[in-house]
């Protein structure tokens, strides 16, 4: 997990410094980085139906599972949209402005982009491994099996691979 969190604190503290972000979000972002965290990890591209956005649709809700998750639950997602897909950009940047607001900085974390180096960042570290696509529309789900195999626990709907690799012990079904 140290892996995961030097290269979580790096890429931040990298795009923070190009954006030259408020000293009161930098420090907020960085102080939520720690080990003895849950971190649950949503790294692909930004698709519509990868519905990367779905664990934020109530943030009132959200807002609550952080705070009052022992030990502390953190989000870290990674991704970028097709150049094309206006629609995954706009997804982007809703979490984007989620993840850097006064609520939810420290606890959601976004790393723009998305390249092999982070993908296996996150595979390798995090805890737990969400997946949220809208089925029937999920082939594989190649970055759940990642995880699985480097130790990491599953929470997905039920699709693609996961109706085949779930058996009760791994993670966890959303839904029926």
């Amino acid at each position: 997990k140290a892996r995961l969190l030097a290269g979580i604190r790096q890429h931040l503290e990298q795009r923070m410094t190009q954006l030259n972000d408020p000293s009161w979000l930098v420090q907020q972002t960085l102080a939520g980085i720690h080990a003895d965290a849950l971190w649950m990890g949503f790294a692909r591209r930004f698709a519509s139906y990868k519905r990367a956005e779905l664990v934020m649709h109530d943030p009132d809700r959200l807002r609550a599972l952080l705070e009052q998750s022992d030990p502390a639950l953190r989000i870290v997602m990674a991704g970028k949209a097709h150049p094309r897909d206006q629609e995954g950009a706009d997804r982007v940047g809703r979490i984007a402005r989620l993840a850097r607001s006064r609520l939810f900085a420290g606890r959601v974390f976004l790393l723009e982009g998305y390249d092999l180096e982070l993908a296996r960042l996150l595979v390798q570290g995090c805890d737990v491994w969400l997946n949220t696509p809208r089925p029937p529309h999920e082939a594989s789900g190649t970055s759940g099996m990642k995880a699985a195999a480097n130790g990491g626990l599953n929470l997905s709907i039920a699709d693609g691979w996961w109706i085949e690799g779930a058996d009760g012990q791994n993670g966890w079904t959303i839904g029926g």
